[in-house]
């Protein structure tokens, strides 16, 4: 009688205590399935690595060709400027209409070079 009277007390007990705590057990179980399913794929760790490595290449060969273009085009605003400064040069100096015969020679030249590329 005493044996039961102790069981059923600690059975209100275990009742109770899954009242009080039980979404925490439930909290706490589901966590540890989740730890136990990522333990499954440790061996899969470094893909998430992986890819990291791999964006920051393709970030930094990206940034690498932009500086480049932006270099490139410095480069060929340069080149272009010189030329106008060449030409302006050939111009300084002349009376108006051997500075016009200038440039229309030069543009016929020009259109010439660009009518030999074309074919």
């Amino acid at each position: 009688m005493q044996i039961e009277s102790c069981i059923r007390s600690a059975q209100g007990l275990n009742q109770e205590k899954k009242l009080r705590y039980g979404i925490w057990d439930r909290i706490a179980v589901r966590i540890l399935r989740g730890a136990e399913e990522e333990m499954k794929y440790k061996d899969d760790l470094w893909v998430p690595a992986a890819y990291t490595i791999e964006a920051s290449l393709i970030i930094s060969i990206s940034l690498l060709l932009i500086a480049g273009g932006i270099l490139l085009s410095f480069e060929v605003f340069r080149a272009g400027a010189e030329s106008v400064r060449s030409i302006a040069g050939q111009f300084r100096g002349r009376s108006p209409s051997e500075a016009a015969d200038r440039f229309r020679l030069a543009r016929a030249a020009a259109d010439v070079i660009g009518n030999l590329r074309g074919k």
